[in-house]
């Protein structure tokens, strides 16, 4: 009797694919990190290898079912059918050689595939295949400087000096005096002075004056975003517990991160509120024609695109001459060499719907998504101007619910992106790719948000405010509302059958909305002051500037992780403290050089963009010259 409840418990455990620690123990390592990096290359012919090894067995053998049975727990677990290894070939692979060089790639791959298989016929029974190798760096070699570099460089030198210049100018000219003086606006533009006058003023125009607290959302959401990319950092893998990381999957904590990829959602409720609110501004005293749409499409363009391009190609050329390692070119130079082939797509912003940029700046879809949904938005604006602005609203929202729900129905997608472990390690995912990232599956929130700006629109011209109990309860609900639109996502995480197709539709048109409503909610107690206490949270100045740098912050920030991630030079360890860690360094530094890049980058390119586009700027420089 007892040996068939023991029999029972071991087909149990077998079926559920979850090893106790001394059986995950019998599976080779996921990752190995020679951590000799350095020596290996400074000897003469060194050569170190990054690559991709699958795993191989007799069909009957124990073990390599066991280690499939376990990787097909695949929301889970990693894929511990193959396995990833950094090798400095010369030195642990030197019996191996014998007479065949390691200049040649065919003899190469012999030798680190019979060096791999050896080590892991010993100690485990399984056989090691070379499957990919992901790079290799041999003495002597190194990445050369080519004229994509140098051209870049000449362009940042002339802007640093049109700093240094404008900046010159403008002592000269008028801040000798104590007061701002009319002078060149084009060298004014670069007047690091009046930059930094500009982004440290806490000053809200009167006409934004209720949603001000909009800059603390704002900059508080960019928090948090930041906090879901450095996850990064622990699930790409070469760490020395990924079984941790395995089981994060089960802890409340990590599931909120991980099912936050949704709150990019309340950055698209905040630009529709904003697009809905200046579009009545800006309807008292002019008539919004098709005429009008080029034009504000062309102002939101050049307001987006100076500190992207400059990020961009900044990540094209020289972000893979900053450091060396191991996975240097598997995390940095890859980056890079995406951003080269396809830079100029994320300059006309559709970069979204291009499958095969899979690395290039990947956080800056929803920069491409923005532009794309601002478009949609300014449209159906003029396209309403008589009548049916708020049916157009209806429906658009509706289709944003609609679409994603069609690509779970016709391309059998998740609900949402599943943060599987094999997600963070090979950055392969089909929800991701075909659903979360395109412009039209993200209008449900715009659409929400739009409608926002024109209810805050019609409060703040009629002075009305508003306050109950029920509508101070619902605010207050709102924050443990957005946690819990996070934490519903770990559903689709539980073990067992994957979720009918019928329930991730659902899931896949609802989530989304029901965050915008809420943040609706957050935002229209900024206008009418339901409650009080969040409300002059948002409200504090100090966000002002804060929100002022979170544009520059978005951009700059990914691309420390990937000098991180590249500089590894052994396994890392997976905790959660190690994670607060990464992120609070991560964000204090891009706050950091944001400044920087804002003052001498960000800000001039702006201002210069604007002067080319101010038609009243043009109209008074003509009537001077007459």
């Amino acid at each position: 009797m007892l040996k068939i409840i023991f029999l029972f418990l071991f087909l149990h455990e077998c079926n559920s694919g979850h090893f106790n620690e001394s059986e995950y123990d019998r599976m080779p390592p996921l990752f190995g990190l020679d951590p000799t990096y350095d020596q290996c290359l400074k000897q003469e012919g060194g050569v170190y290898c990054v690559a991709k090894f699958d795993l191989v067995a007799e069909p009957h053998n124990e073990l390599m079912i066991r280690i499939k049975e376990y990787s097909q727990q695949e929301i889970k677990h990693y894929n511990h059918s193959f396995i990833d290894r950094a090798i400095c070939v010369t030195q642990s692979c030197k019996k191996f050689t014998q007479n065949r060089t390691l200049d040649k790639e065919v003899d190469l791959s012999e030798v680190l595939e019979e060096c791999v298989n050896n080590s892991v016929w010993n100690e485990y029974g399984l056989e090691a295949k070379l499957s990919q190798m992901y790079s290799c760096d041999k003495h002597g070699n190194g990445l050369t400087i080519d004229l994509f570099d140098w051209s870049f460089a000449a362009l940042l030198f002339t802007l640093l000096l049109m700093n240094l210049i404008g900046s010159v100018y403008d002592a000269w000219n008028g801040q000798r005096d104590g007061v701002d003086k009319v002078g060149n606006p084009y060298l004014l533009s670069f007047s690091i002075f009046r930059n930094w006058k500009q982004l440290s003023s806490t000053d809200i125009h009167p006409t934004y004056e209720r949603l001000k607290g909009l800059n603390g959302l704002r900059a508080v959401i960019m928090f948090f975003i930041a906090l879901s990319h450095i996850m990064w950092l622990v699930g790409t893998g070469y760490t020395d517990n990924p079984r941790d990381f395995e089981q994060a999957h089960e802890r409340v904590y990590y599931q909120i991160i991980f099912s936050g990829m949704v709150i990019v959602q309340i950055f698209f409720v905040v630009s529709g509120c904003l697009l809905g609110y200046y579009l009545q501004v800006l309807s008292e005293t002019k008539r919004l024609t098709w005429n009008f749409v080029p034009k504000m499409l062309l102002h939101r363009w050049s307001r987006l695109t100076p500190g992207n391009a400059i990020v961009i190609l900044f990540t094209a050329t020289w972000l893979r001459h900053l450091g060396s390692g191991p996975l240097w070119n598997l995390n940095v130079t890859s980056v890079a060499t995406d951003c080269r082939n396809y830079w100029w797509q994320h300059l006309l912003f559709f970069n979204n719907y291009v499958k095969q940029d899979k690395s290039c700046a990947i956080h800056s879809w929803h920069v491409a998504t923005e532009m794309q949904l601002f478009t949609v938005g300014l449209v159906a604006y003029v396209a309403t101007v008589s009548r049916g602005r708020y049916l157009v609203l209806a429906l658009l929202g509706l289709a944003g619910m609609v679409g994603p729900a069609l690509h779970v129905w016709l391309q059998d997608l998740d609900a949402l992106v599943l943060h599987r472990p094999e997600f963070y390690r090979a950055f392969e995912n089909d929800t991701y790719r075909s659903m979360h990232v395109l412009g039209h599956n993200n209008l449900s929130c715009y659409a929400i948000g739009m409608a926002t700006g024109f209810i805050s629109y019609y409060c703040v011209r009629n002075k009305i405010e508003y306050s109950s109990k029920l509508l101070k309860f619902l605010t207050w609900c709102v924050p443990p509302a957005v946690v819990g639109v996070f934490l519903s996502g770990s559903l689709f995480y539980i073990d067992g059958e994957r979720p009918h197709v019928a329930i991730r539709m659902a899931y896949a048109a609802c989530h989304r909305a029901t965050l915008g409503v809420m943040i609706a909610l957050l935002i229209l107690n900024l206008v009418m002051k339901f409650e009080d206490l969040i409300r002059e949270f948002l409200e504090w100045r100090g966000w002002v500037v804060i929100s002022k740098l979170s544009y520059s912050v978005y951009l700059l920030h990914v691309n420390f992780i990937h000098v991180l991630l590249g500089a590894r030079t052994q396994l890392s360890h997976v905790s959660f403290f190690h994670v607060i860690i990464n992120h609070f360094g991560v964000v204090s530094l891009t706050f950091l050089v944001s400044v920087p890049f804002h003052l001498m980058l960000e800000a001039p390119l702006l201002s210069l963009t604007k002067i080319a586009l101010s038609k009243e700027w043009l109209e008074s420089k003509q009537k001077k010259i007459e």
